[in-house]
């Protein structure tokens, strides 16, 4: 059986009116190998948390924003409709952006104290991944 992971990017492939039912059978899946690691105790209280997002109604898109450097080298927000989530993975459907796009994932304060490691920044000082 693939990986949660692997099966949330292949909901892309998913036709559209099925995809809410393959990622819901996904996390449930997810949720029933976790519980299977746990102790009675531990599984008492893992039922007790919230399986995922509540149902809404509607088609399921929502709004979102990503932070992108432009070309004058300061932060722009960029909205984004976004699709699916598991609250770790979230399906991108569409907005203002290329695949392979650089995004900010967090900033760099100067003389920030703290012993936590940092993402090294990349060019301009600010930390990014791809989208």
């Amino acid at each position: 059986m693939p990986s949660a992971i692997a099966g949330f990017r292949a909901l892309a492939r998913v036709p559209q009116q099925q995809r809410r039912t393959a990622a819901m059978r996904i996390r449930e899946e997810s949720r029933q190998k976790i519980r299977a690691l746990l102790t009675p105790e531990q599984q008492t209280v893992y039922d007790q948390l919230p399986s995922g997002q509540p149902a809404r109604a509607g088609a399921g898109e929502r709004a979102g924003r990503v932070w992108i450097v432009a070309s004058d080298g300061k932060p722009r927000a960029v909205p984004l409709r976004l699709g699916i989530s598991d609250g770790t993975v979230t399906e991108v459907r569409g907005g203002d952006f290329k695949e392979g796009q650089d995004v900010i994932i967090g900033t760099v304060s100067p003389g920030a104290g703290g012993s936590a490691p940092r993402p090294a920044p990349s060019p301009g000082g600010v930390p990014r991944a791809r989208l």
